[in-house]
Formats: structure tokens, C-alpha cells, sequence
């Protein structure tokens, strides 16, 4: 029992009880086996039987070992993996955000700013900020992405000159008039 004890630098064990059988490697396993074997009594021998369930036992707690590491690597991945794809999903949605944002560019909209306020204007440009895309308008007011409640017509159309716009509609042409500039009551047929 002496030649273990040395292995452990004067300890009775080469492992520290805290950390039990996992911090022991295999060399140390098998340098404390063999040492066991060259010190054990000529007259009663070790079975056997016995010693093969220690290396036995030893295989199998390494395999686990190896096992529980390739496990943690897996979990790694999968995390690493689901982390990637949700940065990338983010990615699409702030492009597809933005490309909805630049649609809207010389559009008239109405929304609210990040404090309450209602906006209305034409959008004259777009830009992103912390991941948020702003709206700035030709009134010099700047609007969420998030936070536009209604979009109207092409560029530089109010609701009300929207509103008052009339088509009309030929075979071979189409005429957008206003009936209070045009000076006359009906629809123009255009040939």
C-alpha cells in the first residue's frame, strides 16, 4: 500500500476526494493497478475476475466520459446553430422591413413618433438605427417603421387631394383629372 501512497505525493490516494474517479486518468488507473499487482501477497493473489471488472469498469466510465463531452459539443452546435439562424432570420426581416420602408419614399403617411405625437407628411428618405427603420418626412419630422397608421396615394398626394381625384378610364387612354381646376363638369374622353 506503500507504492500508492507515493503516487499521491504522500497522500493515501492520487485522487482528491472532491473530485472522485474523474479526475484520475486512464495511465494513473492502470500505473495504480499494476503497482497493486507487484505489491499484492505471493500467497493470496487478486482474482482475477476482479481485475478485469476494474478495467472493465474503467472502459465504461471512459466511455461515458466521452460520451457526456461529445454530448456538450453537440449542445454547443445546436445552440450556436439556433443562435446563427435567429441572427440571420433578423437580418431578412430588417432587409424585408427596409425594402417596405423604401416603397413608401415620396408617399404621404401618417403615424406616431416613439413619444405619442401624430405625424403626417411625405416620406422623403429612409434610414435604420438600433435594428428600427425611421421615416424621415419632408416636414422635418422623423417616424417609426413601426408606428405608420395609414399610407395614401403616389407622391406627394394628400388624403384630401386623393379624395377629390376622379378617373377616368378609356380604351385607349386614361386621364386623371381634378374637377376643381379643370373648369369643365365631366370626364374628357382623350383621342
Amino acid at each position: 500500500m506503500s507504492a500508492i501512497g507515493s503516487l499521491g505525493s504522500g497522500t493515501t490516494t492520487a485522487v482528491d476526494k472532491a473530485t472522485g474517479f474523474a479526475a484520475i486518468s486512464s495511465a494513473q488507473f492502470v500505473k495504480i493497478l499494476v503497482t497493486e499487482l507487484a505489491n499484492q501477497d505471493p500467497f493470496e493473489p487478486q482474482d482475477s475476475a476482479a481485475i478485469l471488472e476494474q478495467l472493465s469498469s474503467l472502459r465504461n466510465i471512459e466511455s461515458q466520459m466521452q460520451l457526456e463531452k461529445k454530448l456538450e459539443n453537440l449542445v454547443t452546435q445546436t445552440v450556436e446553430s439556433q443562435t446563427f439562424l435567429h441572427e440571420q432570420m433578423n437580418v431578412f426581416l430588417l432587409q424585408n422591413q427596409l425594402s417596405t420602408a423604401g416603397a413608401t419614399i415620396g408617399r404621404y403617411i401618417e403615424g406616431y413618433t416613439l413619444d405619442g405625437n401624430k405625424v403626417t407628411g411625405t416620406v422623403t428618405s429612409v434610414r435604420v438605427e438600433d435594428e428600427m427603420i425611421y421615416l424621415e418626412l419632408d416636414t422635418g419630422k422623423t417616424l417609426p417603421m413601426a408606428l405608420v397608421t395609414h399610407i395614401s396615394g403616389g407622391a406627394g398626394t394628400t388624403p384630401a387631394a386623393e379624395q377629390s381625384q376622379t378617373r377616368v378610364s378609356d380604351p385607349v387612354k386614361t386621364v386623371d383629372q381634378n374637377p376643381t381646376t379643370s373648369g369643365s363638369s365631366g370626364p374628357k374622353k382623350v383621342s
